[in-house]
């Protein structure tokens, strides 16, 4: 099996297998320390846990999970995948579940997620996964910090300024990292990667979630300890905190070892039979019963289909929809054969939006096409962006779709204003046109000859042209503008420029209608 995103089961599985080795490692350290625990006091001591302390930890399990579980759901908005809520919460704690427990995290979740939103694909899963996993753990660095920070473990190997000092940078980074997300709304661009981050509405739901699940985990075991150990809540919390964090780190399959031995280093004055005891009690509450679920949970999964979201792709939407946009009065709505944009439908068929996302933006661009009511379709813009974790924009919208907008409640900026030509009414001959007469004669003496295409189109030239555009502009823009592609610019109206040679200097493309055309590339 080959999985998307460059994830290959070989690599999981060498990873997986540094994770089992770490753990035989830590076992053959630490083998005079096992060796010199007492078995019959810690199963004694297991046996010693009561009714009511199981229950307690069942009920912190339960909280910690539905924390978890809100993280595919934070994910899948952000992502705008349109799967519901509820069933990304489904498939997020089932795929934490089974993972945590038997290990090979990042191809176990992704199958597990997959297997449970079968209108995921496998590419989406493993992206989704992956989000998780490093949101979890962007979160928990920062959370672990500020507790640190509050209240430092008490260790002689661990001096209390140097854990403060080290939990301030740790909040210092997560402080540019939410900076970084204001300063560099698009992304980082490494090489051919580009790294986003979330905003910081979100950064904040992470940080909360981080904050329920690891002391709903932390109350679970925290509940399995004896009343005869005289160990608080916060005490334990931010030792558990560290102690997740080398089960991490360690990549063994739930933490196994690294875990245990930094919890019972950082807590010495605890008894360790006890605190073995309530650890192994631990792991079959947080670890065997919710595995036990999601494995019945994964055999039983319903077969109905999840919803979809609101706004479809253009090969998704149906033929006489995409045709009514591109037959409408709107040249612009050209844009929608790049494929770049979805289409937000309205009533019946009967109109709807041409819609675009930015790095945080669900846009409305240029006005709603045929009889659907702008304010349903607001409403449906709204609730599509809600739904990916985005704002509601419009873009390039007339004065009149802009008074029915403002109406509704909604904010509006002019930021650009449009250039409208009547070629029958347009005189290059006025004063205001000397600049623009200057040009076109400096063209014409260079022999450069300015034809409308007819029919074939130089092709592999305007490609060549295009390339060499993109490469010294930085890409192309794309979003209200178009983005080269053979099969894009062939349904264009196209104007090609030629030097006095006959060679291919320059073209310009043009959506175009019967009553208008609208500039779109220009190389």
């Amino acid at each position: 099996l080959v999985l998307p995103e460059g994830m290959r089961i070989g690599a999981a599985a060498r990873k997986q297998a540094l994770g089992l080795a770490l753990v035989a490692v830590f076992l053959w350290v630490l083998r005079d320390k096992i060796a010199s625990l007492d078995g019959a006091a810690i199963l004694a001591a297991l046996a010693r846990v009561d009714a009511l302390s199981w229950a307690l930890a069942i009920a912190a399990t339960v909280a910690s999970f539905a924390a978890l579980a809100q993280y595919d759901a934070l994910i899948h908005r952000a992502l705008g995948t349109g799967t519901a809520p509820r069933h990304a919460r489904r498939g997020g704690w089932t795929a934490i579940a089974l993972s945590q427990t038997i290990g090979f995290g990042m191809v176990s979740g992704a199958l597990v997620r997959c297997r449970m939103l079968p209108d995921t694909s496998l590419v989406q899963a493993s992206k989704i996964t992956a989000t998780v996993a490093a949101t979890f753990l962007a979160g928990w660095s920062v959370l672990t910090a500020a507790v640190l920070l509050i209240a430092p473990v008490d260790h002689q190997h661990l001096p209390v300024l140097a854990v403060q000092g080290l939990a301030v940078l740790g909040l210092v980074m997560g402080g540019g990292l939410a900076l970084a997300t204001l300063v560099l709304p698009e992304g980082l661009r490494l090489g051919r990667f580009t790294l986003r981050l979330p905003p910081l509405a979100v950064m904040g739901r992470i940080l909360g979630l981080a904050t329920l699940d690891t002391a709903f985990a932390a109350a679970a075991l925290w509940a399995l300890l004896p009343a005869t150990e005289p160990l608080s809540f916060l005490a334990l919390y931010p030792a558990f905190l560290l102690a997740q964090g080398a089960g991490l780190v360690s990549n063994t399959p739930g933490g196994v070892g690294p875990f245990e031995i930094t919890l019972i280093t950082l807590l010495p004055g605890t008894s360790q039979p006890e605190l073995i005891a309530a650890i192994l009690a631990w792991r079959i509450v947080y670890y065997g019963l919710p595995a036990l679920a999601a494995i019945t949970l994964v055999a039983l999964r319903p077969a109905h289909a999840l919803r979809k979201s609101t706004v479809l792709r253009p090969a998704e939407a149906p033929k006489p929809l995409l045709r009514r946009a591109l037959s409408g009065p709107q040249a612009e709505l050209g844009l929608l054969r790049q494929g770049e944009h979805g289409l937000l439908p309205g009533d019946c068929g009967t109109g709807g939006w041409m819609v675009g996302r930015a790095a945080r933006t669900l846009t409305g661009l240029l006005d709603p096409f045929g009889a659907t009511p702008v304010a349903v379709l607001l409403e449906r813009l709204r609730s599509s962006a809600r739904a990916e974790g985005r704002v509601a924009c419009l873009y390039k919208i007339s004065p009149r779709v802009a008074a029915q907008v403002r109406a509704a409640g909604w904010a509006m900026a002019p930021v650009a204003t449009e250039v409208w030509l009547d070629p029958a009414r347009f005189d290059v001959n006025t004063p205001a046109r000397a600049g623009l007469r200057r040009k076109l004669r400096k063209a014409e003496k260079s022999g450069l000859r300015v034809t409308r295409a007819l029919g074939f189109l130089p092709l592999d030239e305007m490609e060549g042209l295009a390339r060499a555009w993109a490469a010294t502009h930085g890409g192309e823009r794309g979003f209200s503008m178009g983005r080269f592609a053979a099969d894009y610019v062939s349904a264009q109206q196209v104007l090609l420029a030629r030097d006095g040679t006959g060679r291919l200097v320059g073209f310009a493309s043009f959506h175009a209608t019967a009553r208008e055309w609208v500039l779109d590339l220009m190389r």
